[in-house]
């Protein structure tokens, strides 16, 4: 709020004509009337929100090229193992590479990877701003963990961060995630508040969906999480969440079938 103040205050009256400007933040930190008055004064022409796409399999070559490993087995292994949505992006890439590195080989298992990548998005890499967070690297997650079973057991794939704007069908509002308390893995409980999931919402585990508005970064993360979160549950109230019952028994609800995959794999009883 601060510094878009002062950025408006300081622009007023300035000649936008003469002027180039680049701001860059983080999607779930955009300043939407900073935005507006920078549309207004430049024009629609002159004027553009853009956000950086993910990596691509040829920048995911190079990257490990560049680190002194065999592209082609490096990235075969990561298509083969369905690693795309940890490779996409810089943070979980380096974690791939030096992995790779330091063993000549990646973690055995995927849900070793996804636990320990979903570590590094959540964690700040920025050491200012994470004397700035409340939560440490266990909340985040948790918290991470409670947003993915609400969004991804109700088809919802965007949460709305503006609180003026109406939420639809396919999106879910930052109050309807706060109340009670959460469990870390450690066994250590904290207050979900809404400044908890506001600040969960602008780890690398999200992604920009519009003004306002964040998802999971890839779907792939989202049901992984879902999957931790119903893993401590009672494997009858798992079995009421992911299945449902026709003439020739039960099946797992279809759209819900990587979150059982996942929970396969987190829950030998499940």
């Amino acid at each position: 709020e601060t510094v878009a103040d002062l950025i408006c205050d300081g622009l007023d009256g300035a000649d936008f004509g003469r002027l180039r400007l680049r701001l860059t933040c983080r999607s779930a930190d955009r300043h939407y009337r900073l935005e507006q008055f920078l549309a207004d004064r430049f024009g629609e022409d002159r004027f553009a929100v853009r956000e950086l796409v993910p990596l691509r399999r040829v920048d995911v070559a190079a990257t490990a090229q560049a680190a002194g490993l065999d592209p082609t087995p490096f990235v075969a292994d990561i298509v083969a193992r369905e690693l795309q949505p940890l490779a996409i992006r810089p943070l979980t890439l380096r974690f791939l590479v030096d992995a790779a590195r330091s063993g000549g080989a990646l973690p055995a298992t995927a849900t070793e990877l996804y636990d320990r990548g979903c570590r590094l998005l959540v964690r700040e890499p920025d050491e200012d701003r994470r004397r700035m967070g409340d939560l440490d690297v266990n909340e985040r997650l948790a918290t991470a963990t409670r947003i993915a079973a609400a969004t991804i057991l109700t088809g919802r794939s965007v949460v709305l961060l503006d609180e003026a704007t109406i939420a639809s069908r396919d999106e879910a509002e930052v109050a309807q995630f706060v109340g009670g308390r959460e469990l870390t893995e450690y066994g250590d409980t904290f207050a979900v508040s809404e400044a908890t999931v506001r600040e969960t919402c602008g780890t690398g585990l999200f992604s920009s969906r519009g003004d306002g508005r964040v998802g999971w970064a890839h779907q792939t993360l989202g049901e992984f999480l879902a999957a931790k979160y119903l893993a401590r549950m009672r494997t009858e109230q798992v079995f009421d969440l992911l299945t449902f019952a026709d003439i020739t028994g039960r099946k797992t609800i279809p759209q819900l079938r990587e979150v059982a995959g996942w929970l396969s794999t987190l829950s030998p009883p499940l």
